[in-house]
């Protein structure tokens, strides 16, 4: 008779590890790990498959490769974003508007400034170079 390639599940494991799913209960009692948890852990466990120069040939279970250049987008979680703080355009462009007029004028004084979002009045992402610079 032939042996079968792989054994399957009905063989028992007579094993008393942690990570037996079909281990005996002993004085774990109801605290011992469930299936479903045995075969998420020792999934984190594995290694990924590499070649003979170490390029990743076969990646992890758990980790999904994106091709480059596709958008990947965030889901709307409240988890995420329920403590973030969300504002106009025009209610910026009204701030700003408004603390240009405070800013220069030297009667007027600004309480609390760092309850302010002070970075939004300032674009310094991509200063014009070329404008400093007289044309010649």
């Amino acid at each position: 008779m032939v042996k079968p390639k792989y054994k399957g599940r009905s063989t028992i494991n007579p094993s008393k590890a942690s990570t037996n799913p079909d281990r005996v209960q002993g004085a774990g009692g109801q605290n011992m790990r469930d299936r479903a948890t045995i075969r998420r852990l020792n999934m984190y466990r594995q290694k990924e498959r590499r070649n003979s120069r170490g390029k990743v040939i076969k990646p992890l279970q758990y980790q999904s490769t994106v091709a480059s250049g596709t958008v990947a987008r965030v889901e709307p979680n409240i988890k995420w974003f329920g403590n973030t703080r969300v504002i106009k355009q025009s209610s910026l462009q009204k701030f700003q508007e408004e603390m240009d007029i405070v800013m220069k004028d030297p009667y007027r004084v600004v309480m609390k400034q760092s309850k302010l979002p002070m970075s939004l009045l300032h674009d310094r992402i991509r200063p014009h170079v070329r404008w400093g610079h007289p044309w010649q």
